[in-house]
């Protein structure tokens, strides 16, 4: 592996520079700004009058404040070897509600043209237009006639258009057609920017302006610096570089990664590499093994690679990685968090952020789990980069490798996409399963992601990737319909059967595939979509159970034997299959998460009773079998993994099941005489009850309308959890 000497290549705060300047890319920037000047020039011009003088004063002699002949080129501009340009028209005697529009237009593109950074203001203007965003650069207007006319030139200057929505082979209808995109809102940054880019030409050609800046008749350099556009992607090893050593927060460029730490050597690197492919990647999918290669990784960003090193060490059996993985850890946290205090702006960045909060050691209290701090950081970097609109995916993937092929570009467009969505997913993921409020609006996501994964370039992965968008757009969708209807028992089963068949039809298509690119991960598409199922069962008992606090109706009892099935189904595929069980070292947190729900339903269904014996002996088989197959896995992990926090609560699952299995054959009563002592294990009898964290046990798995089997007096606020659930 090549070390890499940090900086090398550190970007000056440059602005965005177009393609090389040569006579062709000239005259086609000149073409750009002449369609744009003429589509607001009305129908006839207004030129030099019968004596060969203009009307009004040249642009030059107007900024200057000289005195100008009025002629063509008139003398000053002559002598002194500028462009002369008039305006088309005059606004002299303008009437009020005349429909001829003002020469503001006109003044702004010749500044432009007699720039000397004419290509960077140019690139900004293309780029707002084109994105109508305000994240990589500024407008130069915020006229909305302006943005309209001005997209038309840009769809012509793009290199690559944005591809038309793919038919949608399943026959399903894309929940995404649904979704309504945020209009874009100009800020008042924005227009002090236009401004200053509209006067810069002129301050550049004018040394005497900016010689009396502090006089206010010009722009100071610190001024034009501080809103000249420039490009938002960065290398954290630019960063490092740069650092200050009066920095408050400083990470030493001797260990920013284990590599330049010297804890690891090449063929450690490699050993973390594969295994973190093999073994974690396929549950998240997010990176691609073809682009994140070791070096790749380690050119682009120490953070990633500190990250996919630590990772990959985690689920390493050799005795000398069970000693280095803290150190490696504690490499990687340092790392991303010094990258989130610095704001480095990189893909790479999210991509950590995203792949440390899946499998990151618990903390002692999930409350004090600041995950939802470094997503939400990841999930504004996202925007800030622009990786949420097609055309700055366009761009990104050009200025990153500008001579690459067509397909390699292809691979890094779909790198840049896929990370956007997994900002999306993981949102959602952690929202739903921990109830925090939502970072992300589904309407954020781009035209038709159920289909991205039919696209050029993909992996095999992107197949899930897709699919969870799909069937979380379609939950979210249906409890935001929950909310609309008056609530009652027979409206929530009503709900219920639409939105469980549609979620379950969904579920059916999308993993019955047997092609046999995507073969591998339709199991844990199929796990994952099984809980975003049980949420939505979960959901339904909660609001029926707020009509009816006995829970008796045949409305409840419908929708609890559904919830009983999909948890049985999930249990199965989480501990059966063979991708499943293939992968098991690569668990993150979530999935402990969706295993100990599946584990709750199940056990409330059979205190509920009213389940045929079978089904009641297969499930709780399952959940018997659940605390050994995690002990497997928790031999094989280090302490600080998820699985021996989860281990623990399984045998409590484990234990009330035993329980009622054993009162249900005695036909005694289910309710009655339960030692709680029996469902408590040893760590948590020294707990005094009074002081547990509410969250906690929301997040361990109680996301039914029940609660434990615990005294509410002994565990206060829990009864309060039922409203944190779907925020």
């Amino acid at each position: 592996m090549t070390n890499i000497q940090p900086g090398q290549e550190a970007q000056q705060g440059k602005p965005p520079q177009l393609p090389n300047s040569g006579s062709e890319n000239a005259s086609t920037q000149d073409r750009a700004m002449e369609q744009i000047a003429s589509s607001y020039r009305s129908g006839k011009s207004v030129a030099a009058d019968n004596t060969g003088q203009y009307r009004t004063a040249c642009f030059s002699c107007r900024a200057a404040r000289q005195r100008c002949d009025r002629r063509k080129p008139c003398s000053r501009c002559t002598s002194q070897g500028q462009t002369c340009s008039y305006p088309l028209r005059s606004n002299r005697g303008r009437k009020e509600g005349s429909t001829n529009k003002p020469d503001s237009l006109e003044k702004l593109l010749a500044r432009i043209n007699e720039s000397p950074v004419k290509d960077q203001v140019i690139a900004a203007i293309v780029n707002s237009l084109n994105t109508g965003s305000d994240n990589l650069s500024p407008p130069l207007t915020d006229s909305p006639g302006f943005q309209n006319q001005g997209l038309e030139v840009s769809v012509n200057t793009t290199t690559r258009s944005e591809s038309p929505e793919l038919p949608d082979t399943t026959q399903v209808p894309c929940p995404c057609f649904k979704l309504e995109r945020e209009s874009h809102v100009v800020s008042p940054l924005q227009i002090m920017a236009a401004a200053i880019a509209a006067d810069l030409p002129t301050t550049s050609l004018c040394p005497s302006h900016t010689s009396r800046s502090k006089d206010g008749n010009g722009l100071d350099e610190r001024l034009v610096e501080y809103l000249t556009p420039r490009s938002t992607h960065q290398k954290d090893w630019h960063v490092l570089a740069s650092q200050s050593n009066n920095t408050t927060l400083k990470l030493e460029s001797t260990a920013c990664d284990p590599v330049t730490a010297r804890l690891v050597d090449q063929s450690d690197v490699s050993l973390y590499f594969d295994l973190f492919f093999k073994m974690r990647n396929p549950l998240v999918g997010l990176l691609d093994p073809v682009l994140h290669t070791p070096e790749s990784v380690y050119n682009a960003s120490f953070t990633l690679f500190s990250v996919i090193c630590a990772l990959g060490c985690a689920i390493s059996t050799r005795p000398r990685d069970r000693i280095l993985y803290p150190t490696l850890l504690s490499l990687a946290e340092a790392s991303m968090m010094w990258s989130i205090a610095a704001s480095v702006k990189s893909l790479e960045i999210i991509q950590a952020i995203i792949c440390m909060k899946y499998w990151a050691p618990l903390h002692q209290r999930q409350a004090d789990d600041p995950y939802w701090l470094h997503l939400g950081h990841a999930a504004q970097l996202a925007k800030e980069l622009g990786i949420n609109r097609p055309s700055a995916v366009t761009e990104q993937a050009n200025a990153l490798a500008p001579d690459a092929s067509t397909e390699f570009k292809e691979r890094m467009m779909r790198n840049i996409e896929r990370t956007w969505l997994y900002v999306f997913i993981a949102d959602k993921s952690f929202g739903i399963a921990t109830g925090r409020s939502l970072i992300v609006g589904w309407n954020e996501l781009p035209p038709c992601p159920c289909q991205w994964w039919k696209k050029p370039m993909t992996n095999p992965s992107d197949r899930m990737i897709s699919g969870l968008i799909e069937i979380r757009v379609q939950l979210l969708e249906a409890l935001k319909q929950l909310g609309r209807g008056i609530k009652t028992p027979e409206a929530v089963l009503s709900w219920h059967s639409k939105a469980f068949e549609a979620l379950e039809s969904t579920r059916n298509k999308a993993c019955s595939t047997h092609d046999p690119r995507i073969a591998t991960s339709l199991p844990i598409l199929a796990f994952y979509m099984d809980h975003s199922i049980m949420v939505l069962n979960a959901q339904a008992m909660r609001d029926l159970k707020n009509i009816d606090e006995e829970v008796r109706c045949a409305e409840f009892l419908t929708v609890s034997r559904r919830a009983f099935d999909v948890a049985r189904r999930a249990l199965e595929l989480a501990l059966s299959d063979s991708t499943m069980r293939e992968l098991r070292l690569g668990w993150h947190n979530n999935q402990f998460i969706m295993v100990a729900h599946a584990m709750t339903e199940i056990l409330h269904a059979i205190k509920r009773g009213n389940l045929p014996p079978a089904d009641v002996v297969d499930a709780a088989t399952k959940v018997r079998s659940v605390p050994r197959y995690l002990e497997d896995m928790a031999q094989e992990l280090p302490d600080t993994s998820a699985v021996h926090f989860y281990t623990a609560l399984s045998r409590v699952f484990a234990s009330q099941v035993e329980k009622f299995v054993n009162v249900e054959d005695q036909n005694t009563d289910q309710d009655a005489g339960i030692d709680t002592n029996l469902f408590v294990p040893e760590w948590l009898k020294e707990v005094n009850g009074g002081s547990l964290d509410p969250a906690l046990w929301f997040d361990v798995g109680f996301l039914s309308v029940e609660q434990p089997s615990f005294g509410s007096a002994d565990l206060g606020g829990v009864e309060d959890l039922d409203n944190l659930t779907f925020n």
